[in-house]
């Protein structure tokens, strides 16, 4: 049975996919700190949205919006 946290958290994720025009998913595997922390203040800087999570977790919060 899933926690109240991870409940809250998919519930988090899925109204974010709801207010999404475009999403991305990418692998970032590779990068090394530093490079990932440079992309995301880059693209906080034109309001995007950049979230590490697990696939499977992402999954079930885009079942959550068909």
């Amino acid at each position: 049975m899933p926690s109240e946290k991870n409940i809250k958290s998919l519930e988090a994720l899925s109204e974010s996919f709801s207010r999404s025009t475009v999403i991305i998913s990418t692998n970032y595997s590779g990068l090394s700190v530093e490079s990932l922390t440079d992309l995301r203040r880059q693209l906080k800087k034109d309001s995007i949205d950049y979230k590490i999570g697990k696939k499977n977790t992402y999954v079930a919060g885009c079942r959550g919006q068909r």
